[in-house]
């Protein structure tokens, strides 16, 4: 080659080296620009989702206090109601020796003389006394009944208020585990490759804050559900509560 092609070349070189340079800077600067809007996107996209947590948390603490009202009334109410049995059951004891006595009395005189069986005011007043006895027997008994049966609806609402301060409890718990994740230390499905200088053509997993904490912070996705809808979520919990305050409301006039 001529020296004039030679310097030719070079200048050729030079100038399209300038120009990858020049497209770099560009690209650089695109990339930066992106990663800072992808950031700031990050940020508040954060910011949202942390208000919108704090506000179900504080919807699920609300709920959680209304549950153990209610449970704690239901447990009281169950108290006087097992009270109430007692008492009850007593009465129904109490008209067991008063029985035995008028039947044992009826029973005697009817070992007189067949002359002597009058349906005479005693007789009538025996009969009249085991009859008021027997319906006092049977009307407690009756309202035993009703208690035992209001007993178990009122353990059936208890079990349930129970079931459910326990799930409102775990969703607290999983709330307040998705509020404290931030761009530092959330959990990550696959961290970026880079290339390994040495290692042609190879790529090793960067050795970075995300990637040691990924296996501390996990989503357990079996507890993902449908879209949390505030009215239905509320919905159940207080018709639990609703039930439980009318099964009370019958209970108290036992």
């Amino acid at each position: 080659k001529h020296p004039y092609q030679w310097q030719t070349e070079h200048f050729n070189q030079v100038a399209e080296s300038q120009r990858n340079q020049a497209q770099g800077a560009t690209d650089r600067a695109a990339s930066r620009a992106t990663i800072s809007f992808a950031d700031k996107q990050a940020d508040d996209l954060n910011a949202l989702s942390t208000n919108k947590i704090g506000h179900k948390m504080a919807d699920t603490d609300a709920l959680n206090n209304d549950l153990k009202k209610t449970l704690a009334d239901v447990e009281d109410e169950l108290k006087k109601l097992d009270e109430c049995m007692a008492d009850t059951q007593t009465g129904i004891d109490s008209k067991r020796e008063p029985l035995d006595a008028v039947a044992w009395y009826i029973e005697l005189r009817a070992t007189r003389l067949q002359g002597e069986k009058l349906c005479d005011p005693e007789k009538l007043a025996l009969e009249k006394m085991q009859a008021t006895l027997n319906e006092s027997v049977r009307l407690l008994e009756s309202a035993l009944a009703a208690q035992q049966n209001e007993k178990m609806r009122l353990l059936v609402k208890k079990a349930a208020l129970e079931a459910d301060i326990a799930d409102k409890t775990a969703a607290h718990a999983i709330d307040s585990q998705a509020k404290a994740v931030t761009k530092d230390n959330r959990p990550t499905t696959a961290p970026a490759p880079f290339r390994q200088p040495g290692m042609p053509g190879g790529y090793a997993l960067a050795n970075s804050p995300s990637t040691a904490l990924r296996g501390n912070i996990s989503l357990n996705r079996s507890l993902l559900y449908a879209p949390y809808d505030p009215v239905q979520w509320r919905m159940s919990s207080k018709q639990i509560i609703d039930e439980t305050r009318k099964i009370m409301q019958v209970s108290e006039r036992l």
